[in-house]
Parts: structure tokens; sequence; C-alpha cells
């Protein structure tokens, strides 16, 4: 799959077989740091539409520290928070750079990751390459990868924004 819209119509495909979870990781900078673009609005709503139907949805966000409160950052984890997705937030200096990684998992059937080269990195948009497998050795070894992200990232507390001058409560 190459490309953010060919990678999210992949992955919205699959969520829509998926009966039990979907645990992601994102490495949001620069670009990458919202996902409220139009190009993820079908992703993000079959995101929506799992936890829905009882699907447990964990999504780290794995951040640079001078990130952590970029405003298009906060609206994004708002706004998946508001429909009921675990959101977490790693800090990308507390990983070890092989955990470094864009990823989702599918029931332990799916996988799909961002491949990146040393010309390329992770995500150019246009040029994003995602890999699919249902290798059950490549699925347990971004397990591992999940869980020790998991272990480093906090549970996000969603921001509450202040009331404007004469606003009701």
């Amino acid at each position: 799959m190459i490309g953010v819209k060919q990678i999210c119509k992949g992955m919205t495909a699959i969520l829509q077989t998926t009966n039990r979870f979907l645990h992601v990781t994102h490495v949001a900078q620069g670009a990458m740091i919202s996902m409220l673009d139009e190009e993820f609005a079908e992703w993000m709503g079959e995101n929506y539409r799992a936890v829905e139907r009882s699907v447990e949805v964990i999504r780290i966000f794995i951040v640079p520290s001078e990130d952590q409160d970029h405003p298009a950052l906060r609206a994004t984890l708002n706004a998946m928070n508001s429909h009921g997705i675990h959101v977490r937030l790693c800090l990308l200096e507390s990983l070890q750079a092989q955990f470094v990684r864009d990823f989702s998992l599918y029931d332990e059937e799916h996988l799909v990751y961002i491949f990146k080269s040393e010309e390329t990195g992770p995500w150019l948009h246009n040029n994003a390459e995602a890999r699919y497998t249902v290798d059950r050795e490549a699925i347990a070894r971004y397990r591992m990868f999940f869980e020790a992200i998991r272990a480093e990232s906090i549970k996000y507390t969603p921001v509450i924004e202040p009331l404007e001058p004469g606003g009701s409560s």
C-alpha cells in the first residue's frame, strides 16, 4: 500500500472484520501530528464505528517532547477520546530507536506497519509505504513492540478548554 489514502483504505477494510481489538502506534511529528485531516476521515470513522461494535481501540501516540502540547495533536487526541478510543502518549525521547514504529495490530491476526528506510523515513504522505502480513512471528514481534511502548506511555487526560467570558456553565 502506497500513500496515505491507500494505506487508510486498506486498514479500514481490515478493521471492518475486526472483532476484539485494534492496537495502534502512531509517530506524530511534523506533518503527521493531526489525524483530523480529510485523508484520515474514513479511517477514523471506522475506528469510531469499531468502538460502537465493542472493539477495544488503543492508540499510542509517540511524540517528540516539544510537540506534546501542539494544538493539532491535542485536538486529535480530544476527538479520539470523546469517541471512546483509549488514547495514550509516549515521548519519542523515552524510546529506544527500535521501538519508534507506526503499526496496527488487529485481533492478533493481522499486522499493518509503515515501512521506513534510511532514504524515505516513516511517513511522507503520498510516498508512505505500508506493509501487511498475517505472519504469526511478525505479529508476535510487533506485539512485543506494542507492550514495550505501552509500558513507556501514559493515559491521555483530555484538555478542558477554558470558558469564554459570558459563556454558560
